[in-house]
């Protein structure tokens, strides 16, 4: 036989309306096994309830803000592997979610952009964000232009919005070209 029971429901309180509640229940014995007694107690866990629900419907719009956004969202830790993608980093990598969170901001790089142009580590440990224009590999072994705007969050970890920006890049070129011609 069971002795004890842990339930939660809700509970209409006289005069206040509708609450949430944890019950427990414990059955005293005899020396039979026969229940003599009930023990029980309730806690009023509303506002426990409404702090879940409230996280619960934040994450659900964040992560929806997350994945409707047109430019690529990386988050990564503080070793630049990657822990959060949206759809939008996954078209522009062209890397599966899975695969993407085996990687890091290293894994798109091309040495001699990153030679001219490093990794801007300091200016956001510092608490500045840094934009910055770089070449991205892709997983096909093609190339990006793209313009990263990069923080470091407060809990350490690094946020990147990623825009493709190669046809302002060719509409620059070809502009140069043609000034020179002239």
């Amino acid at each position: 036989t069971r002795d004890s029971y842990f339930s939660e429901y809700r509970f209409n309180k006289e005069n206040t309306g509708w609450i949430n509640v944890y019950g427990r229940t414990y059955i005293e014995r005899n020396k039979e096994g026969k229940a003599v007694r009930l023990i029980g107690s309730m806690i009023d866990n509303t506002e426990s309830k409404k702090a879940e629900e409230a996280i619960r419907s934040s994450e659900e719009k964040y992560r929806t803000l997350v994945e409707q956004a047109s430019d690529a969202i990386f988050i990564a830790d503080n070793e630049g592997r990657f822990i959060t993608v949206n759809s939008s980093a996954c078209r522009l990598s062209q890397h599966a979610e899975a695969e993407l969170l085996e990687m890091s901001i290293y894994d798109f790089a091309i040495i001699e952009d990153l030679q001219k142009n490093p990794f801007h580590f300091e200016m956001l440990k510092q608490g500045k964000s840094v934009v910055t224009e770089r070449i991205m590999k892709r997983k096909d072994g093609s190339t990006l232009f793209i313009e990263v705007s990069a923080k470091l969050l407060t809990d350490g970890r690094l946020l990147a919005f990623v825009r493709d920006i190669s046809d302002r890049k060719k509409a620059d070129l070809a502009l140069k070209e043609s000034e020179n011609h002239l």
